[in-house]
């Protein structure tokens, strides 16, 4: 399936610069720290997979064109 987003001019550089990438990443982190904390998360195996997914997404990505 192929999803287009549109990325508002504010965020191209972040995404120019592997910003989501970084931000992704730490919640991924910060998911995998439950064990050491399980009354503060709501997330779990199915969202570190979901942000797996969204990181190869980028990693394929393509910039183009800002509406």
């Amino acid at each position: 399936m192929k999803i287009v987003l549109n990325i508002p001019k504010e965020f191209v550089s972040h995404y120019n610069e592997d910003r989501f990438r970084d931000s992704l990443n730490r919640i991924k982190y910060d998911i995998s720290d439950y064990e050491s904390h399980p009354n503060y998360f709501m997330c779990g195996n199915y969202e570190v997979e979901l942000i797996d997914m969204l990181l190869k997404a980028f990693d394929a990505s393509k910039g183009g064109e800002n509406d």
